[in-house]
């Protein structure tokens, strides 16, 4: 019975050498807590166990690093050396190494919905680089998890071990965690009760790996720059390559030493998206630029031809306020540039002296440029092509109108320029100028000028009295016809045509279609006719006899 007792004590003796021999296998290594509840030490192995390492890891996990349906609740996962592998783990399992000196490098283990009750036991996790799986175990929505025995370590002294995350009842025992200069992460980590080994790590992913950017108004061109702030755990990203994307262009830009990344905006005013994001995790963040434009109160204008109305702006400084007196902005209209400067209140004006019409004016300012419309209107208006009969009452009419687009008064003085000679003319209570035409048939310009503005149209004066050439044999009985029509194109019958030929007169009188004819019995040759009318309508043409 006595040699029992000394068997049972050897043993346990044996057991505790052991236990602190393990412990001591990290030299110099600390530990956030100790004595960990009995419970804790009472793993259960399933009956189905699988060793996993790098060669056959794809045969349980796919290519997002979720287990595949192989493995069930209640199993034990057992792992070798793994490489740069994320474990995604949703099943209630138990997770422990095959031999002592495994390692997970650079890897993540993380637990999710559907891994309640799973435990984690004797795993070595370490992180020597910067990886996407800065994450070294993370618990999301798992409850009721049990971690023991592990050895979370990196050399990279920003990389964070643990995240625990919407998980409730998380029990962490035996276990170090490690910085490469071996002093311990604090992860706030607080006891349920001063009497118990369980730890609650409350912290939030997005405290540790964080975005730290807000949304930027600036003025057009000035030197405000978006920035945003790039952390993660217990340090900033610094000297890192970080993309931010706006109107969907990825721009690289690199951290400074306090995290900081910034961009120039030069956009033109509008509203745009900037999406941040974090190059470890892939994470973002959306914010808002607005820019603001550097020239304001810029509109279209409408004028009429050579009024007081000008085309206006106001210019900011950078920091949105007027700019100051003397400021120079250079105004582009009809392809010539106009340097103008800003007066007390930071505007600038041009005189518009263009012939009616419409253009497109640029502003320029500090390279921030804007454009409007300007519509010249006509001061005269009502102006068509005349077509007449020679010295009847048609008259070429236009209306003039003052700066306001309303009829000129009476008695403005109008000139039109027609054949050479120029006339003079007034205004009618409707601002209407009114000008005879008794000029001989034939096509015309005629070119109205108001005020320095001046217009053209045709004149196309139809003659009322027209003949063919005539060609006969000598002897025949051929005629030659005239015919005349009124001042509205009808056939006159009943008047008096005379013609001259050879120098000798003949009158005739034109019948019930206008038309006058001549008897020809002159000699083989050709002869000049003058058919005239009275009012000094004449037409001449010729008349060849052949032999």
């Amino acid at each position: 019975m006595i040699s029992k007792k000394i068997l049972i004590l050897f043993l346990l003796l044996i057991l505790t050498i052991t236990s602190v021999s393990a412990s001591e296998d990290i030299d110099s290594l600390q530990t956030i807590s100790s004595n960990a509840d009995s419970q804790n030490d009472n793993i259960m192995i399933s009956d189905n166990t699988y060793e996993i390492n790098d060669e056959n890891y794809n045969n349980y996990f796919d290519s997002d690093g979720k287990i595949n349906t192989n493995v069930n609740d209640g199993d034990t996962i057992k792992l070798g050396n793994l490489t740069d592998k994320q474990l995604i783990i949703n099943k209630s399992i138990t997770i422990t190494k095959i031999n002592s000196n495994d390692i997970l490098t650079n890897s993540m283990i993380k637990l999710i919905q559907g891994s309640d009750n799973s435990i984690i036991t004797g795993i070595n996790i370490r992180n020597n680089e910067y990886t996407k799986f800065i994450t070294l175990i993370e618990l999301n929505n798992a409850n009721n998890v049990t971690l023991s025995n592990l050895t979370l370590n990196t050399t990279s002294p920003t990389k964070y071990t643990i995240l625990i995350n919407s998980s409730e009842n998380v029990t962490i025992s035996h276990s170090n965690f490690m910085k490469s200069d071996h002093n311990i992460i604090n992860i706030n980590a607080t006891s349920s009760s001063p009497n118990l080994s369980v730890i609650y790590c409350e912290f939030s992913h997005n405290t540790l790996i964080n975005i730290i950017s807000e949304d930027l108004v600036k003025i057009e061109k000035n030197s405000s720059d978006f920035k945003a702030k790039f952390s993660y755990p217990f340090s900033p990203l610094s000297n890192y390559q970080i993309i931010f994307k706006i109107n969907g262009v990825e721009y690289k830009r690199t951290t400074d030493s306090e995290g900081v990344a910034r961009i120039a905006i030069n956009l033109v005013p509008g509203n745009y998206t900037v999406e941040s994001i974090h190059p470890l995790t892939g994470t973002s963040k959306n914010n808002t630029i607005t820019v603001l434009p550097r020239i304001i109160e810029n509109y279209d204008l409408e004028k009429y031809y050579k009024n007081n109305s000008q085309y206006i702006i106001k210019v900011l400084d950078d920091q949105g306020n007027p700019a100051k007196a003397n400021e120079t902005v250079t105004f582009n209209i009809n392809g010539v540039l106009y340097n103008r400067t800003t007066n007390e209140t930071g505007h600038a004006k041009l005189n518009i002296n263009l012939n009616p019409g419409e253009y497109v004016i640029t502003s320029n300012y500090k390279n921030c440029k804007c454009s409007n419309k300007i519509n010249v209107l006509p001061i005269i208006v009502e102006n068509y092509d005349l077509e007449k009969y020679y010295k009847n009452n048609s008259q070429y009419i236009i209306k003039v109108l003052d700066d306001q687009g309303n009829p000129a008064k009476a008695n403005e003085t109008v000139t039109f320029n027609i054949n050479g000679v120029l006339y003079n003319r007034t205004t009618n209570e409707t601002g209407h100028a009114k000008l005879n035409i008794n000029l001989q048939a034939g096509n015309y310009i005629i070119t109205a000028d108001y005020k320095g503005y001046q217009i053209s149209n045709e004149i196309k004066i139809k003659p009322i009295l027209t003949a063919d050439n005539l060609t006969k044999k000598y002897g025949t009985t051929d005629q030659f016809e005239a015919k005349l029509v009124d001042g509205k194109g009808n056939p006159l019958s009943n008047k008096n045509i005379t013609f001259n030929i050879h120098g000798v007169f003949y009158n005739r009188t034109t019948d019930n279609d206008g038309i006058a004819r001549l008897n020809i019995n002159l000699m083989a040759g050709e002869y000049i006719i003058t058919s005239m009318y009275e009012n000094d309508a004449s037409i001449s043409n010729k008349i060849t006899i052949t032999p």
